[in-house]
């Protein structure tokens, strides 16, 4: 037996410097009501924002950053006027590659301050590295936003060059045993 090469492929990456993503959308566990929607944590305007439901056990609001990013930072308002029950304080962070929260490909960004003062806001650094779709910040109590800010590298996925921020390349090889009386190229 001896081995051969019968594919190589590669793949360039490139990740843009990093940039405040706009045109985001949210979703949501639970909202208080048609004045705190989900999409008010990430409209621009940290006049209004998302809360939970006054009842909910567990809470979580999930942005879609539309596309796929290597999250640097996220700042979180926390609001002036919001119900002092559903700070923000001590919710989990998480980095998501597919929209669904269960998926085993997450990295965990860290965790809220465990004090959160209303009209706040705070950073929480993503020093993961890994590439996410989707943020998720979760808790097991009522839960409230007024803004969330996501600052991110963009993955431009191709073939060929790219700029001089940063081009990864990846090499697979693909090697098969073949038969020493076999001829890979029959006719």
């Amino acid at each position: 037996m001896s081995r051969c090469l019968v594919g190589l492929s590669m793949l360039f990456l490139r990740l843009s410097e990093g940039v405040q993503l706009t045109g985001l959308t949210a979703s949501a566990s639970t909202t208080r009501s048609t004045s705190f929607l989900s999409e008010y944590a990430v409209d621009g305007n940290v006049a209004t924002g998302w809360m939970s439901s006054t009842s909910a056990s567990y809470s979580y609001i999930q942005v879609n950053l539309q596309g796929y990013y290597v999250v640097n930072t996220i700042t979180i308002f926390a609001g002036p006027t919001f119900d002092e029950s559903r700070r923000a304080d001590n919710a989990a962070v998480k980095l998501l590659f597919s929209p669904d929260p269960t998926s085993p490909n997450t990295c965990t960004c860290g965790t809220t301050p465990s004090s959160v003062p209303m009209g706040s806001s705070f950073v929480i650094q993503c020093s993961s590295g890994c590439s996410a779709s989707h943020l998720i910040i979760t808790k097991s109590a009522s839960l409230s936003f007024a803004e969330i800010i996501v600052d991110a590298s963009h993955i431009d996925v191709g073939q060929g060059q790219f700029g001089t921020d940063l081009t990864i390349m990846v090499i697979a090889n693909v090697l098969v045993d073949v038969d020493d009386e076999m001829s890979l190229f029959k006719t």
